[in-house]
């Protein structure tokens, strides 16, 4: 006596036609047959949607055996037609998939399926007392870009070799996935990852980094570490990074080069994984051009608030770096030629907080430098930049420079000018004192227009219009739209200088191009004199402490030569601490 069961199911995608006997054994005889089964409903689901869809035909078919005896099912099962798509990745096969089953036993006869870019094959039997599988695949990485838009531009192969064994209910897998020469961009990353190799080997328990090392940003890097998995989730990780030489530009005008050791960790119940080691500064350069002088634009922007609320922004990862600097930070510009360094009289510094709302802990100093204010270099004699908070990035700063102003007649006034400036970005001050001692609007007018606030009335108002074109090109930002739309030069402006033979200040164009880091040239001319007028000078930095500048004008008070009159300064700084 049997029971028989016979019809459609699944809108008449599967057929089945079935008899179940009454014996001890339950054996069970007959044929399932599939037309175009649908997948989407069987597959996991991610936000209460299906990772994928697909479509089956093939038969099961039941020679021999039973349900509960020793002896299992005996038949076969034969896949004749699989299309998937999951998450975006498609696999298909191209034979049919061929499973025989004999006393309850499931021997893989052929199992091969493709996809986008790979291959995966199944080989080997299993009964529900002990699995003996072998997998084998290769992925072109390329198809990842399908799969993920964190990834672009990706190339090599990913070779996967695993091991399925153990019980059925309780199974273990192990095996590898060897890298083969893997390049791609990272959405997150500022610089290509080319050269990935190494393997990732893993079982039940843990995943291990084996000699991965990739070329990145032109340097080297190195990973090792092991992910410990209970229950299919994350125990704990610790992953380490060797790198050496890893260049990158994140932002316009800034290039760095980057070293170190660091490591990343992770315990069950930590809100967000550390990384911490320490990170070396191999080279850091920034050339960016500055603008000293507001625009109209920017005089007359309301004030508000920033909308980028690093307390909005979700953290990812916490940090704890420090840092160190094998050579100094350079700003190179228009504006800056100063190098900066680690102050060596703290305990270090530190990279603290989070990704979201970094902080820093520790001093930098200026070691030496030079800022150029309107006609006038200043040199940096003492410059720190304190770091104290945990959660912003938003240093005390207290910077002292000079300069000197001379005028080209020997016989003239002499003055020695310091600036000083302290606060934070957000709420500093400017402090000008000189020596001799001058008003505060007699320094502003020195540095401006060349001349002192008594100068500048035994002038003529007319011959005042030099400063107002150059008090215009400020404001306007003349001389920024000059700079850009030549190019070639560093640096042009409209100023005003004071002119020995007519002995009142006239407007001049100046422009600069620096053609190294020790050599910068400059040049100006007058716009309002009868004969043109030309300075030029060629500085030249021999040491941190040492210049020399040449220079050379056409302005001749005493003789009729036409060739002009050549210089030399040398200038020589001691410092004392």
């Amino acid at each position: 006596m049997a029971w028989i069961f016979c019809g459609d199911a699944f809108g008449g995608s599967v057929a089945v036609d079935l008899a179940i006997g009454w014996a001890d054994s339950t054996p069970l005889r007959g044929t399932i047959l599939a037309k175009d089964f649908r997948l989407a409903p069987f597959l996991p689901k991610s936000e209460g949607k299906s990772i994928g869809e697909g479509t089956l035909s093939g038969s099961l078919r039941l020679t021999g055996g039973g349900l509960s005896g020793r002896e299992g099912l005996s038949g076969a099962l034969t896949i004749t037609q699989l299309s998937a798509s999951i998450e975006g990745m498609r696999i298909w096969n191209q034979e049919a998939l061929e499973v025989d089953l004999s006393r309850g036993e499931a021997v893989v006869k052929n199992a091969r399926l493709i996809g986008d870019g790979g291959s995966f094959e199944l080989r080997g039997r299993g009964r529900p007392e002990r699995l003996a599988f072998e997998l084998e695949g290769k992925l072109d990485v390329e198809a990842l870009g399908t799969i993920t838009p964190l990834v672009r531009g990706s190339a090599g192969t990913l070779t996967v070799n695993a091991s399925i064994g153990g019980p059925l209910d309780d199974p273990t897998i192990q095996g590898a996935i060897r890298l083969g020469d893997i390049s791609f961009f990272a959405r997150d990353l500022p610089v290509p990852v080319r050269g990935l190799e190494g393997a990732l080997l893993f079982d039940g328990r843990r995943l291990t980094l084996d000699g991965v090392q990739a070329r990145v940003g032109g340097g080297m890097a190195k990973l090792s570490g092991r992910v410990d998995v209970q229950n299919l989730a994350i125990r704990r990780y610790t992953i380490e990074a060797n790198f050496q030489e890893v260049s990158l530009s994140p932002a316009d005008g800034l290039q760095l080069a980057l070293g170190g050791d660091v490591r990343l960790r992770y315990e069950r119940g930590e809100r967000l994984p550390t990384l911490e080691g320490i990170v070396e500064l191999e080279r850091l350069r920034y050339t960016k051009a500055m603008n000293l002088s507001p625009t109209i634009g920017e005089l007359n922007k309301p004030r508000r608030e920033s909308v980028d609320d690093a307390y909005m922004r979700e953290e990812y990862v916490n940090l704890d770096l420090e840092l160190r600097m094998k050579r100094p930070a350079e700003i190179r510009n228009n504006v800056a030629d100063v190098d900066i360094v680690v102050d060596e009289q703290r305990e270090g510094f530190r990279i603290v907080g989070s990704d979201a709302r970094p902080g820093a802990i520790g001093n930098l100093r200026i070691s030496r430098g030079s800022i150029r204010f309107r006609n006038s270099d200043f040199v940096v004699r003492d410059g720190i930049l304190v770091f104290a908070s945990s959660e912003q990035i938003n240093p005390r700063f207290d910077i002292t420079a000079t300069t000197q102003i001379i005028r080209a007649d020997i016989a003239g006034p002499m003055w020695r000018i310091a600036l000083r400036a302290h606060g934070t970005m957000d709420a500093f001050q400017l402090d000008a004192t000189s020596e001799p001692s001058l008003t505060q609007q007699d320094i502003a007018l020195l540095l401006t227009i060349g001349m002192t606030g008594a100068e500048a009335q035994n002038v003529q108002a007319d011959a005042l219009s030099g400063a107002a074109l150059e008090a215009l090109s400020a404001v306007t930002g003349v001389d920024d739209e000059l700079t850009n739309a030549l190019g070639v030069v560093d640096d042009i402006s409209l100023t005003t200088a004071y002119h020995p033979v007519t002995n009142r200040p006239e407007p001049q164009v100046t422009i600069s191009k620096r053609l190294t880091d020790r050599i910068r040239l400059r040049a100006s001319t007058g716009l309002a004199s009868e004969t043109r007028d030309v300075r030029a000078a060629a500085q030249w930095r021999l040491g941190e402490q040492t210049s020399l500048e040449l220079q050379y004008d056409n302005i001749d008070r005493e003789s009729a030569s036409s060739f002009g009159n050549i210089g030399v300064d040398i200038r020589w700084r001691l410092e004392f601490e």
